[in-house]
């Protein structure tokens, strides 16, 4: 299948010149893979003419021939914004629901090799793309699951995975468990799911695992089940041609909290005296908080301790002088002190003041540290 008969290629190129489908050439095949970016995912402007939702780890080659396909960008249940997700809309048929792993999309294409290699959405070189293809070349290697890691799928269809590890750990606490979980197949022609018992035919108890209901109304039970350690499900109605997220509350929760940390933001919570509730978050977002915690806890000390010992030994005046004569002895001899820095903080402390926001603002920081931020993380 041509690329040009997947999507408008016109649009596709006005996408990427505008920022908001980024393209990345894997290091030395002729291949090269198109993903929405974080610009596109914050600007409405990007969405509505059906070409980005395809972008999410496609893989062509330089012939313009598509060489893996993964799912098109899919929605929470109940998206106001999308009516076809709205539960009165949705199709009157049984959906298949399965289990929705927290990890990063791994997508298989062909490198050359029998076993071929895994992608993640935006890239053939990500830690979470290097980790994967070990992981599947080693297992194919190992004789493990052989007949499953040879599939037939080449040119055919495409296998999708959950990439998961532990230092790939977004919110969910896998327990050490290391590997792929297959969450589906689909055809690269048509677009459509690869049946479980097909994907299940090849790659056996990679499979993840599947939930049965009765019928469309228990899909609102579903998401209020907000099972701890877990993420939800996927509901995927006429094999693939809709497909919903279903989002448990709480990890849903724990998810804005990851995603939205930034040194800023925990400046700002310290500022105004607030902390997180860090027991549920992933130990590497835990030990960054504590880094950034510390950090500024002894940034503000020092800099309160400095300002208290300036006010406790400048020279007091007495006699006949003004408040006023005092004010411009003391700032003589502050700025004979050379911390030009505590200007502010020190004449606050002096007259009464509160020295804290002063001392908050010295010490802002800019907000784009996000060193535990794991790669390829899926938008909630």
């Amino acid at each position: 299948m041509k690329l040009n008969q997947l999507l408008n290629t016109d649009l596709l190129l006005h996408h990427i010149q505008e920022g908001f489908v980024g393209v990345q050439r894997h290091p030395t095949l002729p291949l090269r893979i198109l993903n929405y970016t974080h610009l596109a995912q914050y600007d409405g402007k990007a969405w509505g003419d059906g070409t980005i939702d395809y972008c999410r780890g496609l893989i062509v080659d330089n012939e313009d021939n598509i060489i893996a396909r993964p799912f098109k960008k899919f929605h929470n249940l109940n998206t106001e914004s999308m009516p076809e997700t709205m539960a009165e809309h949705l199709p009157f048929a049984l959906p298949e629901i399965t289990i929705k792993m927290d990890g990063s999309l791994g997508i298989w294409y062909p490198d050359g090799t029998p076993e071929g290699a895994i992608a993640t959405r935006g890239s053939f070189t990500s830690p979470q793309a290097l980790w994967a293809t070990k992981w599947w070349k080693l297992e194919a290697n190992a004789g493990h699951r052989q007949s499953g890691l040879y599939g037939p799928w080449k040119g055919h269809w495409t296998p999708l995975f959950e990439i998961i590890y532990p230092e790939n750990r977004i919110v969910v606490d896998y327990k050490g468990f290391a590997g792929l979980i297959c969450i589906g197949g689909v055809y690269i022609d048509s677009g459509l799911d690869v049946s479980r018992s097909d994907i299940s035919h090849v790659l056996g108890d990679l499979l993840v695992g599947k939930v049965y209901i009765s019928d469309t109304t228990m899909l609102g039970v579903l998401a209020e089940q907000n099972r701890e350690n877990e993420e939800g499900y996927v509901a995927s109605f006429e094999q693939g041609k809709l497909r919903v997220k279903i989002k448990f509350a709480e990890y849903a929760r724990l998810h804005r909290i990851i995603t939205g940390l930034n040194a800023h933001s925990l400046w700002e919570l310290f500022r105004v005296g607030d902390g997180l509730v860090v027991e549920n978050l992933p130990e590497h977002v835990r030990r960054w908080y504590g880094q950034w915690h510390a950090r500024l806890s002894t940034q503000y000390t020092s800099i309160y301790d400095a300002v208290r010992i300036l006010a406790a030994n400048h020279p007091e005046w007495v006699g006949s002088e003004t408040e006023r004569q005092n004010r411009t002895r003391r700032a003589a001899w502050f700025f004979q002190q050379n911390q030009p820095e505590l200007k502010s903080a020190y004449f606050a402390k002096i007259d009464g003041k509160d020295v804290a926001p002063i001392i908050w603002d010295m010490i802002e920081p800019r907000g784009d540290d996000r060193s535990f931020q794991p790669l390829d993380t899926e938008e909630v």
